[in-house]
């Protein structure tokens, strides 16, 4: 047997499980099942013999772990971002200012003119 075989073979036996528990962590099945295929994907990039440390089961479910938790954060940043641009979108629409603007002029660490946005004015 070949390693692409041998792939397809742990593919069919091990998605539904792991789907379901890519479900359960996103609640969304299109998100899930791109997670699971993410991780098969990166098997397969990865080309070489896999360091295995634990049963090929636990690997599975850790990788899809920890390609939902990182959707997870990105999306977190990324909604975080989209809240802080529509803030200052409402901002400049009223008038008012809904956090502070602080200017940089520290030229000895490159920061001179850099704009850092801070909530609630901290630091």
């Amino acid at each position: 047997m070949d390693k692409d075989h041998d792939l397809d073979r742990v593919y069919l036996e091990h998605y539904d499980a792991l789907y379901r528990y890519a479900y359960t962590m996103l609640n969304d099945e299109i998100l899930a099942e791109e997670m699971v295929h993410q991780v098969f994907l990166k098997i397969l990039e990865k080309g070489g013999p896999l360091a295995i440390h634990t049963s090929l089961k636990a690997y599975l479910y850790r990788s899809v772990n920890n390609e939902c938790l990182n959707y997870l954060k990105h999306q977190k940043v990324r909604n975080a971002f989209a809240l802080f641009n529509a803030s200052i979108l409402y901002s400049d629409f009223i008038g008012k200012t809904t956090f502070s603007v602080f200017t940089l002029t520290h030229k000895k660490n490159n920061l001179s003119g850099k704009r850092l946005f801070f909530l609630n004015g901290n630091i």
